[in-house]
């Protein structure tokens, strides 16, 4: 609940208007009749200048929107962008149909998601209970099983399949403090992907985690450090 909310609720317990907080509100109201007032001039004001949208703004726009959708499909467009034509069979191009078809499963998993989660099982298989225990202060919402094949899926997705072995070799782990997510693939010459000559040997290949690699870049930064650098690999 916001601040703004609990301040509210706090004037309707003391049975106080909701607005100025100051006098008791009109019987069957949340405000005074004096806020009521001012309330409704400014309504009025507003509705004389145009703006909210009436009921013959709202029919009028309507009909303008059904001409042009009609227009876009005798001229064998998209109706909703018409810029592309339309796919088969349907109304609206490929692009757009994306577009409607990911909000559309977005929604869908929202609602299992909700479900799942007042029968108190995993939000993402439904299958077992979540694990034990708190994520940045919250229980958490997924099974071990379906954690630990998602930190994998991602890890592989994001470094590329040709990177797979180093992973597998290392066993999905870091090399130094032994975390399972957010891996990364680091040179242990300094010799990376920005480097003029990468040294993509897989003996100067090794798996850590995104805070092992980036201490470690960091301490390469300086001369000084680059022997305590090696040290840390090495162990």
């Amino acid at each position: 609940m916001s601040r703004s909310s609990k301040h509210r609720k706090k004037l309707i317990e003391k049975g106080l208007c909701t607005n100025c907080g100051q006098v008791p509100p009109v019987p069957g109201h949340l405000k005074c009749a004096q806020c009521k007032a001012r309330a409704h001039e400014i309504y009025i004001r507003k509705r004389d200048a145009g703006f909210f949208r009436t009921d013959a703004s709202r029919n009028k726009h309507a009909a303008e929107q059904r001409k042009i959708r009609a227009k876009r499909k005798a001229n064998g467009l998209c109706q909703r962008c018409g810029q592309n034509p339309p796919r088969a069979p349907g109304e609206s191009c490929q692009s757009c149909y994306e577009i409607e078809h990911e909000r559309y499963l977005r929604q869908k998993s929202r609602h299992y998601i909700y479900r799942r989660k007042a029968a108190g099982l995993c939000t993402n298989c439904g299958k077992r209970p979540p694990a034990p225990g708190t994520y940045h202060g919250k229980p958490r919402a997924t099974c071990d099983e379906c954690c630990e094949a998602r930190r994998r899926g991602d890890t592989i997705r994001r470094l590329g399949s040709h990177r797979q072995a180093i992973l597998e070799r290392d066993e999905f782990r870091c090399q130094l403090c032994g975390r399972t997510h957010r891996l990364a693939i680091h040179h242990k010459d300094g010799n990376g992907e920005y480097s003029d000559k990468p040294n993509d040997n897989p003996a100067n290949l090794i798996t850590l985690c995104c805070y092992c690699h980036y201490a470690l870049t960091c301490l390469r930064q300086p001369i000084v450090n680059r022997e305590l650098a090696v040290k840390l690999l090495i162990v």
